[in-house]
């Protein structure tokens, strides 16, 4: 540590360090092998398989009238396709010890969190560190807090009394973040009758978990169980550690991966039937709502399928563009264009335990709004801000939001699991309505509306009205400003937990993509999408939009072109930074429809659903069918749809 740069990088130089080269494994099946070298334990098995059954399914093989197999990837060899968990906006600290107090500027999703790593570090109690987090745009579920970074800029910063800043560099994001997505194989198994109908489902996947034994074993299953309504399904997964980046949730957990392989295999189906692929997933997907969610007793709320998907493939114009098994859509010379389906189910949004509010209301008939969650990016404080307003019954623009520090905003569990607007978003309601109530009583006991009971009022663009007579009416300034002599401050209270064994949310996405493949090259262009995402109520417009133009970016991207890439012989990623993991470009983002699909969930704050996570799926097993379309010959089995790939696929690699 020093106060310049090139003295510690002098310092640097001063280290020696001696290293032992250790036998090492690079994907699962390297791990899984006898006599492999073990990272921790008695093998590289972390825990032990997880499986779950549903029916007979060997009875549902038997009553099929075709069984498909099929074997698809999200990484291949070379070792690649593992996805980087690294936020082009880097993760800070700056950290500063004055008159006995730690005060941190962080970038970072859990602000309180960031609190208990200083003061556990420094043996403080938690009222001596107050974080005040800036604004951040953007964290995906990558910016926590327990880096060891952190730590030290806190304990350089009371050690000299001086400001510390530490940054987390992309190359320490690209090789040592316990957050890229895991690595997926999946077997499958799949019996059809010629009609289209599922009977059997199996699916065997192996999941490589990196060297901290992260699990995704049943978190990638979950899109198969719930995706289609087949009664009969056996699935099983195992996790295996392997000397690689730790995994975790670059933007969402292992959902997006096993769709990444899920889709492919299903338009295998179709083929195998000769049957229009939209046609095949309209007719299999599963359509269920409310209570029984085939496997489970809970209530799931809304599901839009199958309309969703019967509007996003009229949108597309799929089945006029789509001229059938081994014909693409058009072909110029060397290029070919092809369009392809996909979709995707999760359960993000309901993990909310708990989030918590606050409202303040000033004389003027103004409010502020205090919540616990911290907005990365994601515009949360705009959709809070909204629902706020609606529930208080004043104009938009009478409702801010407070600037957020830990020792003033209390805390909520860290932001994450697309849980904000669901979790947030009601105990901002919750909040409200306790406003309301203190409100309604200053009303009637300043005189200054006649009334029973609070409950007997309510109100709505900038009036509290009497339910019985909605003529009789005061301004809510009216009654904000007696809040000082008579029974005031107003000061609403929110809290709210999510009660598991009750509901569940059920997010749904569908997604067409065209290509063109140049199969001299191997060159793929990704022309146009179609985006149907499932969200529940649209409580801000704008951000809705942008977060969809987010996801689906990020899932192109991941289809064609991002993927780590280690070298077998030493173990080492070849490409930890944006100058060789290669994301999109304003030049290579195709044309995008987009359609918020608006299913009004019962069980969540004005019907609104979470996205953040589910909109990074669909367009990934879209552009792999997509390409297959377009060029024939083998099915392409992983993602990181390389040129390497789609000349060895058509046989000139």
């Amino acid at each position: 540590a020093s106060d310049e740069e090139d003295i510690a990088e002098e310092a640097v130089t001063l280290i020696d360090v001696d290293y032992e080269v250790l036998p090492f494994v690079i994907g699962w099946e390297e791990a899984a092998k006898a006599g492999a070298p073990v990272l921790w334990g008695d093998s590289n098995l972390v825990g032990s398989s997880w499986e779950h059954t549903r029916g007979d399914v060997d009875a549902g093989f038997a009553e099929a009238d075709t069984v498909v197999e099929g074997r698809f990837t999200t990484w291949a060899k070379p070792h690649s396709g593992n996805v980087a968990h690294a936020p082009v906006m880097n993760e800070a600290w700056t950290a500063s010890w004055e008159n006995g107090m730690m005060h941190i500027w962080t970038d970072t999703q859990g602000p309180h969190g960031d609190t208990r790593t200083a003061a556990s570090t420094l043996g403080l109690p938690y009222n001596q560190v107050v974080a005040l987090p800036t604004y951040s745009g953007v964290g995906y579920g990558g910016k926590g807090s327990n880096s060891k970074g952190k730590m030290l800029a806190v304990y350089i910063s009371r050690e000299t009394n001086r400001p510390v800043k530490w940054r987390q560099d992309s190359e320490g994001y690209f090789n040592t973040a316990r957050s890229q997505w895991t690595n997926q194989d999946h077997t499958f198994k799949v019996g059809v009758k010629n009609d289209g109908t599922l009977t059997a489902i199996s699916d065997i996947s192996n999941n490589e978990s990196g060297s901290w034994g992260g699990r995704a074993s049943s978190d990638s299953h979950r899109v198969v169980q719930a995706m289609f309504e087949t009664t009969n399904l056996y699935l099983k997964g195992s996790d295996w550690a392997t000397n690689a980046q730790g995994v975790g949730t670059p933007r969402c957990v292992a959902h997006p991966s096993s769709t990444a392989t899920v889709g492919p295999m299903m338009d295998s189906v179709a083929e195998k039937l000769g049957m229009n692929p939209g046609a095949f997933l309209v007719k299999n997907v599963n359509a269920r709502h409310d209570v029984n969610d085939l496997d489970f007793d809970w209530d799931i709320g809304s599901n839009p399928m199958p309309d969703m998907l019967e509007k996003l493939i009229e949108d597309s114009s799929f089945n006029s563009k789509w001229k059938g098994w081994g014909t693409p859509m058009s072909a110029s010379g060397s290029k070919k264009r092809g369009i392809g389906l996909g979709i995707h189910v999760c359960r993000h949004g309901y993990l909310s335990n708990p989030m918590s509010a606050m409202v303040k209301a000033n004389r003027d008939g103004t409010f502020q709004i205090n919540v616990g969650s911290y907005d990365c990016g994601t515009g949360s404080r705009t959709a809070l801000a909204l629902m706020a307003a609606e529930e208080l019954g004043v104009p938009a623009e009478a409702v801010t939001m407070s600037m957020y520090r830990t020792d003033t905003t209390q805390e909520s569990v860290g932001t994450g699991g697309s849980r904000v607007t669901r979790g947030s978003g009601t105990a901002v309601i919750v909040a409200c309505r306790d406003a309301k109530q203190q409100l309604f009583k200053i009303a009637i006991d300043a005189g200054l509306i006649e009334a029973g009971a609070p409950e007997d009022l309510e109100s709505e663009t900038g009036n509290i009205y009497l339910k019985a007579d909605k003529a009789t009416t005061i301004t809510v300034k009216a009654a904000t400003a007696k809040q000082n002599t008579v029974n005031g401050p107003i000061i609403g209270r929110g809290a709210y937990a999510t009660k598991r064994d009750r509901w569940m949310h059920r997010q749904w996405g569908a997604c067409a993509a065209e290509v063109e493949v140049d199969t001299d090259t191997g060159e793929v262009t990704v022309l146009d999408t179609w985006v149907w995402h499932d969200v529940g109520r649209v409580i801000w417009h704008t951000g809705c939009i942008n977060q969809i133009y987010g996801g689906t970016t990020m899932a192109v991207g991941r289809a064609i072109t991002e993927g780590l890439v280690k070298d077998e012989a030493t173990g080492i990623t070849l490409n930890p930074n944006y100058t060789e993991y290669k994301i999109m470009t304003h030049m290579d983002i195709p044309d995008m429809h987009i359609t918020p699909y608006e299913s009004i969930d019962p069980y969540a704050p004005f019907g609104a659903k979470g996205i953040g996570e589910p909109i990074c799926a669909t367009p990934q097993p879209a552009v792999a069918n997509a390409i297959y379309n377009a060029i024939g010959g083998t099915r392409i089995t992983s993602t990181m749809i390389t040129p390497d790939k789609v000349l060895a696929a058509i046989g000139k690699a």
